[in-house]
């Protein structure tokens, strides 16, 4: 089993999770949506989340921004 290491920056667990910022909310979609399910290789997923969590955004969204950029109206 996989084991990772962890480094609890508070005194006590409740600590740690109620230093959490509180999520950014999701505006409502304007129009119906689709999933989009696809297969990636670990390293670009952990380098796609990396990415997300240091722009303070969800996975969701930064591929969303990446598709609207790729494939403009």
């Amino acid at each position: 089993m996989k084991t990772v290491p962890f480094k609890m920056p508070a005194a006590t667990a409740e600590d740690w999770v109620m230093q959490r910022p509180e999520p950014r909310p999701q505006a409502a979609p304007t129009e119906p949506t689709k999933r989009l399910i696809i297969d990636l290789p670990v390293r670009l997923h952990k380098r796609l989340k990396l990415g997300a969590v240091e722009r303070d955004q969800t996975i969701g969204n930064v591929i969303r921004e990446l598709i609207a950029r790729e494939f403009p109206d």
